[in-house]
């Protein structure tokens, strides 16, 4: 097993948080762990080409938000303000 850390902002905890709660009786005991979720989520992504395509869709979006907002990337560099 390969051992990963995941770093999520607020919102998106909160959607995953209540996506748990949710889905925790469909699911079944025990307590439905984090990582559990987020291991099946990769899996279902990475299996499903309608599911790939949606979050590639939701990543560039998310890419375009933040650069228009002017937030830093990985790397650290500003995204670049509209002129005008």
């Amino acid at each position: 097993m390969t051992r990963i850390t995941v770093d999520l902002d607020p919102p998106v905890h909160s959607i995953l948080n209540l996506w748990i709660a949710r889905n925790a009786a469909t699911i079944g005991p025990p307590h439905v762990k984090l990582p559990e979720v987020i291991a099946a989520m990769v899996v279902t992504t990475a299996r499903y080409q309608d599911v790939t395509d949606r979050v590639c869709s939701q990543i560039r979006d998310q890419r375009a938000a933040a650069k228009e907002r002017g937030e830093r990337g990985e790397r650290g560099e500003r995204g670049e303000r509209g002129r005008g």
